[in-house]
């Protein structure tokens, strides 16, 4: 009586991690085939944009874009540096970082009053990359929940159910550098 119990228990538990395991696996899948649609749909606007010869200026500007973003990075670093110093109350590292935050000011104001266009361009170059990640990332998470979508029960639902706890709302991030980049390599995939 005692072994069949345990037995039982045991065959139990093998069977319900093996539907888990099915779960994950369909969930994955589903995901999966999403965002493949999600960029299929994606390529021909990319395709698009290539034709008419907007896909270069994109990827000029988004190069452009990444000479100001290691110089913004940097900025970052040295605030983050100079309020870690603050904290800790360590002098030596609130003055490192401090000279080193109005270097890179002074440095900045030096070429914006030597180079105004250059420096506008380098700007507005920087703000059109970071606006046309955000506007990537807000068409496609639409996409993926619609691909996603079940019967009446949308993307987000969908996931939802199946236990991923923010579903699209905070899921998969679609924005940043990734736009470019996908424009790049379907613009490599389609000349091949």
């Amino acid at each position: 009586m005692v072994e069949t119990i345990g037995s039982f228990l045991l065959f139990t538990l093998l069977i319900v991690s093996i539907l888990t395991m099915i779960n994950i696996v369909t969930v994955q899948a589903r995901v999966h085939a999403a965002l493949t649609q999600a960029c299929e749909t994606v390529s021909m606007y990319s395709y698009v944009l290539d034709l008419t010869g907007a896909a270069s200026h994109i990827q000029n500007n988004s190069a452009k874009a990444g000479t100001v973003q290691g110089q913004v990075d940097q900025f970052r670093s040295n605030v983050d540096g100079l309020l870690d110093g603050v904290e800790n109350l360590d002098a030596d590292q609130i003055g490192a970082k401090g000279e080193a935050i109005l270097n890179q000011m002074q440095s900045g104001v030096d070429y914006a009053v030597g180079h105004p266009k250059e420096m506008l361009q380098y700007m507005m170059n920087y703000g059109l990359d970071k606006a046309g990640g955000a506007a990537f990332g807000q068409m496609v998470r639409p996409l993926v929940g619609r691909y996603l979508a079940n019967g009446g029960q949308s993307g987000d639902a969908y996931l939802r159910s199946y236990g991923v706890a923010d579903g699209l709302a905070t899921g998969p991030a679609f924005s940043g550098r990734i736009a470019s980049s996908f424009l790049s390599i379907t613009m490599d995939s389609i000349a091949a």
